[in-house]
C-alpha cells in the first residue's frame, strides 16, 4: 500500500517516522481489550513503535490491548499498551 509522510509536529509524542495509509486495508481490524472486542474505524498512521487508531469508544491509558487483523483466512495479532489517547468530538 503506498503511503504518504505526515508533517512532523514539534509536540508529537512519537519521534519515529510515521506513515499514513492512502487506502484502508482489506479485511477486518479489531482491537481487543480485557473486556471488549472493538472494530477499528480507521488507521490514522503507523510507525515501527506504534499505531494511531480511530475508534468509536474511548480506552483508558495504560490498558493492555491486542490488535488483530484478519484477511482471507490469515490472522495477524500484535500486543501492546495504550500510551496516549485523544477524545475527538464529532460534528453535530
Amino acid at each position: 500500500m503506498p503511503a504518504k509522510q505526515p508533517k512532523m509536529n514539534p509536540a508529537e509524542r512519537r519521534r519515529a517516522r510515521r506513515e499514513m495509509l492512502t487506502q484502508k486495508p482489506k479485511g477486518k481490524l479489531q482491537l481487543n481489550t480485557a473486556y471488549r472486542c472493538l472494530d477499528v474505524a480507521q488507521i490514522r498512521d503507523i510507525s515501527p513503535f506504534g499505531v494511531a487508531l480511530k475508534l468509536n469508544v474511548t480506552i483508558e491509558d495504560d490498558a493492555p490491548v491486542r490488535l488483530r487483523y484478519t484477511c482471507q483466512g490469515v490472522q495477524i495479532e500484535v500486543s501492546g499498551t495504550v500510551v496516549w489517547r485523544k477524545v475527538v468530538r464529532l460534528p453535530e
